[in-house]
């Protein structure tokens, strides 16, 4: 009878483990990896997984893409974008993630086009493919027509970087240094030129030694330089390419991770004989990364907070992402697993 029955704190060993390599009734300490969606970080604690808590009412619309405004006099927004039937999607912004507005000029942008934000001085500019680029104050969204037309773009070394573009595929696009809305004709560099794999993403890593990497379909690269003047291409890697710009993120000062077209998660960082390199992170659990529908891979996002990196995924036969697998850093890394 269950009044009977001792309560007993739960042990690792009873649970199943997503690691493809463990016995799923002998999981070691610190890798029992999800239980509709809590983590065990340590022996008999549970922590759920952040992202969880819903913030606001769902607009009942499709975001189209997110960012974040952090301006120099203290003005906070967070920034989305919902779509909107004939040509009526929209930016929206928000003080606490709850409540959400219109904003001035973000109104009429193309149906289903999805944008990347990212913030340069003291201003969020944004670029979907179809639309003229955006920037938003804070206040008010306009048009910055100079900004060249890609789906990808990245503040990084004092440079705005753009890749994308509906007729130059191969194209990495870069604006005058320190002034994200200047560019010259010529400022550009050719990623691999005419290997028909598209230009995808773009993302840099922080610090005095970091990294620029470019993403194309099927294989990925970085730049070297430290001006227009001597910017160069190097190649990373031909075995994978990025499935898209939201899941190709910024993971700490040193590594860039992403989605790879057929739902592999890579880690592209720097050895200590600094040279870049890819790894897959996701080897682990090789049979869930094969349930991804790599058709629909090109949804893909990610998130980095709080030791955790998080990506959503279109699992099985969804066209939409219906998955969520999370690495735990603090847990893999900083205890051995």
């Amino acid at each position: 009878m269950l009044g009977n029955s001792a309560i007993r704190t739960f042990e690792h060993k009873y649970f199943y483990s997503m690691i493809d390599r463990d016995d799923p009734i002998s999981i070691p300490n610190y890798f029992a990896e999800n239980i509709e969606n809590w983590l065990i970080r340590d022996r008999g604690k549970l922590k759920m997984r952040p992202g969880l808590t819903a913030r606001g009412a769902s607009p009942s619309k499709t975001y189209l893409g997110s960012g974040t405004l952090y301006r120099s006099n203290g003005i906070r927004k967070f920034v989305r974008v919902v779509d909107g039937a004939a040509n009526t999607a929209k930016f929206q912004s928000s003080d606490d993630g709850t409540t959400w507005s219109d904003i001035s000029g973000g109104g009429s942008k193309t149906t289903g086009k999805k944008w990347s934000l990212v913030q340069a001085n003291d201003n969020l500019y944004g670029v979907n493919g179809t639309d003229t680029a955006i920037k938003y104050d804070g206040t008010t969204v306009t048009t910055v027509a100079a900004i060249p037309n890609g789906t990808a773009i990245e503040w990084w070394k004092n440079f705005m970087w753009v890749v994308g573009n509906s007729t130059y595929k191969d194209r990495l696009y870069f604006s005058n240094a320190a002034d994200p809305e200047t560019w010259g004709g010529s400022d550009y560099v050719n990623v691999n030129l005419g290997d028909n794999s598209n230009a995808i993403a773009v993302r840099g890593t922080a610090g005095s030694t970091g990294r620029l990497y470019i993403g194309k379909q099927y294989s990925v690269w970085y730049l070297t330089g430290t001006s227009s003047s001597n910017f160069a291409i190097q190649p990373l890697t031909y075995e994978h390419g990025v499935a898209s710009q939201a899941s190709t993120i910024a993971v700490g000062k040193n590594s860039v991770w992403c989605v790879d077209q057929e739902g592999n998660i890579r880690d592209l960082y720097r050895t200590t004989e600094d040279t870049p390199f890819s790894k897959n992170a996701s080897e682990d659990i090789s049979n869930a990364i094969a349930m991804i529908n790599s058709t629909a891979i090109s949804g893909a996002s990610a998130v980095y907070h709080d030791n955790y990196v998080m990506f959503f995924l279109p699992y099985g036969v969804n066209t939409y992402n219906s998955i969520v697998y999370v690495y735990d850093f603090l847990c893999n890394e900083g205890k051995g697993g």
